[in-house]
């Protein structure tokens, strides 16, 4: 159960936009690096920093998205609009918990020896 996917604003169009056209991309060409990483390592140079970036990007949607689904907006009377039940609340908040955490990890895996000595 998702709160927001029968809403009849803009936020879900545009939470799916973004995973549809950035997101995914990501995930591929991700799988890809760690696939072919080992035969051509100086073609994915550009690798580390995307991570940073999808890192952040994930981070900040899955706050807004994930904190803003937990209670009910109360200047806003909208009669679609329901926050997370009890019975869906650990499944909803620990998958997006999940979609929050794992691109920090990874981030930091990726990361963490490729730092330009000289400029930290």
């Amino acid at each position: 159960y998702e709160p927001y996917i029968l809403n009849e604003s803009g936020f879900p169009l545009v939470q799916i936009l973004i995973y549809a056209f950035y997101f995914i991309p990501y995930y591929y060409s991700a799988i890809n690096v760690l696939i072919f990483n080992d035969q051509e390592s100086t073609k994915f140079e550009w690798f580390p920093d995307w991570t940073m970036v999808h890192a952040g990007a994930a981070a900040q949607a899955q706050f807004s998205y994930l904190f803003s689904s937990l209670h009910n907006p109360p200047l806003v009377s909208d009669s679609t609009w329901s926050a997370i039940p009890s019975d869906n609340w650990l499944i909803t908040v620990g998958l997006n918990s999940l979609l929050a955490i794992v691109p920090q990890f990874f981030a930091f895996r990726v990361c963490g020896g490729h730092r330009d000595r000289d400029f930290y």
